[in-house]
């Protein structure tokens, strides 16, 4: 699947099911920083993250058919 920062994979890591987002824009410190410190039951598990220049990608748990819903705040 392909977004407006890069493109996200399936792959298996160590028996695991993991989704790898490849990084196309400079987005990758902030979020790699970001995704570090959160540790919730309701978050997505960041697994690892792979820092070549070449290649800068983030690995974090496989949600299979996961929809990421926003919804508007009420003013």
């Amino acid at each position: 699947m392909e977004g407006s920062c890069g493109t996200v994979y399936h792959g298996l890591w160590c028996g695991s099911d993991v989704a790898i987002k490849v990084f196309s824009k400079q987005e990758y410190p902030d979020e790699v920083s970001l995704m570090k410190r959160l540790r919730h039951p309701n978050k997505l598990l960041f697994m690892g993250a792979v820092t070549s220049p070449q290649r800068l990608c983030i690995v974090t748990e496989f949600l299979p058919r996961a929809v990421l819903l926003t919804s508007e705040v009420p003013s």
